[in-house]
């Protein structure tokens, strides 16, 4: 397991269902949103980062009601451990995408900090991105952006890259690797000249002399 976070820490059981229209009915009733302010943000994307962004309610003020309105625990990556490696392993796109970050695998649950709330079909675009069944804790808007920008997924995108892109270090390790079968070939082969003009000396006659050639045999 990555990540370091105790089993106990998340919930196993489903929450209740995620959905905008009860998280803008909670801070009407709380009188957290003038329900002005609530009636121009909808429709304009993920209503809790907008609502956060724009400063019409506080970060931690927003994460609080999710976590007591959708009976999920309240866990800012800031304060947990979240396993970087899950980003370069995973498909990451519909992460990114929604402002979700991986806090630990286990098995095939797979457990994500959400940037105060996403919507139900968001999770379920990470499952079948993933293939692995999400379970959502509450994050903060502010703290998920924070460590995405930190910790931006690119090695999914370079998997096909050639040697010369990637880096300096690999590169000099395949340069010396052709230095050294050059060095090894040429130090085995000698070079053979195709043409007289590059002959130096004239070549030997072979010589007529007895002594030039081996006894015969004797039999008997």
């Amino acid at each position: 397991m990555g990540g370091g976070l105790p089993r106990a820490a998340f919930p196993l059981k489903h929450p209740k269902r995620l959905d905008e229209t009860r998280l803008v009915e909670a801070l009407s009733e709380r009188d957290l949103v003038e329900a002005s302010v609530l009636a121009a943000h909808k429709g304009r994307g993920p209503i809790a980062q907008l609502l956060v962004s724009d400063g019409a309610i506080g970060d931690w003020d927003l994460s609080r009601v999710v976590s007591e309105v959708f009976h999920l625990p309240f866990l800012p990556v800031n304060m947990a451990q979240p396993d970087r490696e899950l980003l370069d392993s995973l498909p990451c796109k519909a992460l990114l995408e929604h402002g979700l970050v991986p806090l630990c695998r286990q098995g095939g649950l797979l457990t994500v900090a959400m940037p105060g709330m996403v919507e139900a079909p968001a999770l379920a675009e990470v499952g079948a991105e993933t293939g692995l069944r999400v379970m959502p804790v509450v994050g903060t808007v502010l703290t998920n952006r924070r460590w995405l920008e930190e910790n931006p997924c690119g090695a999914q995108e370079n998997l096909n890259q050639t040697p010369e892109e990637l880096g300096a270090e690999w590169g000099d390790l395949f340069d010396e690797g052709d230095a050294a079968v050059q060095k090894q070939d040429d130090e085995n082969v000698e070079p053979v000249s195709l043409t007289s003009a590059e002959c130096s000396e004239e070549p030997e006659a072979v010589s007529d002399s007895p002594t030039a050639l081996p006894p015969p045999p004797r039999f008997g």
